[in-house]
């Protein structure tokens, strides 16, 4: 995923973070919702694209988005990913 930050022309780019991928519908519409939650709440352009992407990672792991992301799940993967 890359962001270019509206205030300056600085990109920003995370890879893929998924380890399983079972069904990628929603994948998109999930990395949109929380990267856009992040940016509507005044945090940093690159800190929305991480959460972003590992939601959208999360997502990957289900069929068809049969369950949400939960956040406690996206907090402890969140927590892994920076250790």
């Amino acid at each position: 995923a890359i962001i270019l930050e509206s205030a300056g022309d600085k990109f920003f780019s995370v890879p893929s973070l998924s380890m399983k991928m079972v069904d990628r519908v929603g994948a998109g519409d999930t990395f949109l919702s929380l990267a856009s939650l992040c940016l509507g709440g005044g945090l940093p352009a690159e800190t929305a694209v991480f959460v972003g992407s590992a939601s959208a990672a999360l997502s990957v792991g289900t069929v068809c988005n049969r369950e949400p992301v939960d956040p406690a799940n996206l907090y402890d993967y969140l927590t892994r990913l920076l250790k």
